[in-house]
């Protein structure tokens, strides 16, 4: 698994999760 793809799935993971605290 390349390093580059592990920050890619984080910032996609932390994005979800401030849409989702928005949403509250």
């Amino acid at each position: 698994m390349l390093f580059e793809d592990a920050i890619v799935d984080l910032g996609i993971s932390i994005a979800i999760m401030t849409r989702e605290e928005h949403k509250l």
